[in-house]
């Protein structure tokens, strides 16, 4: 895929998630604008997060490299009426290289695209499922009591 100007907003969203799953991250970082923001705004610390910069975006976003495998499947998708905003309901699921259980989330991404580039990614998921997958516990289980 083109990531010039002749690539659809859509399109570019769409291919960053696909990125992303593929864990390609040379991919992923030709597609983000040098000045892109991420913002988690439920972040498991208790606290939005924002991170500002390609390359910190990309620091933040190799934690997936603790998937053996992972899918992003999208579920439903809508592009604003400005033409480069896209919201994107998806859920994933990733294998641990390590044996854990496997990870499960539902997420909604609001991805901002200008002149074939992503400038904002807001990423929002439920940071309980992330902290279960922290304690190796499956999802709506509780991890075991610690003496």
């Amino acid at each position: 895929m083109s990531t010039d100007t002749g690539s659809l907003p859509s399109e570019v969203a769409i291919h960053a998630l696909k990125l992303l799953a593929a864990r390609d991250f040379e991919g992923l970082r030709a597609l983000l604008a040098p000045d892109v923001t991420l913002d988690w705004p439920f972040h498991q610390s208790g606290s939005p997060v924002r991170i500002e910069g390609a390359d910190s975006l990309m620091d933040a976003v190799r934690i997936i490299k603790v998937f053996q495998d992972l899918e992003i499947r999208i579920l439903e998708f809508n592009e604003q009426k400005d033409g480069g905003t896209s919201i994107i309901e998806a859920r994933s699921r990733g294998t641990y290289a390590d044996g854990r259980p496997d990870y499960t989330n539902h997420y909604i991404f609001i991805l901002k695209i200008v002149n074939g580039k992503v400038t904002r990614w807001r990423e929002f998921y439920n940071p309980l499922e992330v902290m279960k997958a922290a304690a190796g516990t499956k999802a709506g289980k509780t991890a075991p009591a610690r003496a």
